[in-house]
């Protein structure tokens, strides 16, 4: 086998983060290199989670493979300077994008490998394609 692929997680304590955090937790196939998480309070840089988990808004020494970010706006921003200095391809579910933060991504995808969608959800995909579907045979 071969080895696990690391991971970073943005935004780890966010609905989408927590979700990611409890697939990850099984499956052998992925290392959980890092849980970021913004904090309210300045200084507080690494604190404890459920079961043991620890967050922190500082990325780890040890560079992930891939970040998967379900942040916002300011942490997509951020994270997308760090993936493109140490090529670390992204994906990302982040919505709210201005104007400046799509071209930064944009521009991104030339250096790195990137996935942006709007929405992750089954349903929705299911739901977009059978409207591709049918709007083919109207």
């Amino acid at each position: 086998m071969s080895r696990p692929l690391r991971l970073a997680v943005i935004g780890a304590t966010g609905r989408m983060g927590r979700a990611l955090l409890d697939l990850l937790k099984d499956d052998a196939r992925f290392e959980l290199a890092a849980a970021l998480a913004s904090s309210s309070r300045l200084g507080e840089p690494v604190y404890a989670g459920e079961d043991g988990l620890r967050f922190t808004r500082e990325w780890p020494a040890a560079a992930p493979e891939v970040a998967i970010d379900f942040s916002g706006p300011a942490g997509l921003g951020a994270a997308l300077g760090h993936c493109r200095a140490h090529k670390i391809a992204l994906v990302t579910g982040t919505t709210g994008l201005d104007p400046a933060l799509q071209q930064q991504l944009d521009d991104a995808a030339r250096d790195i490998p990137v996935l942006r969608a709007a929405n992750f959800s089954l349903r929705v995909a299911v739901l977009r394609r059978l409207v591709r579907r049918a709007a083919a045979a109207l």
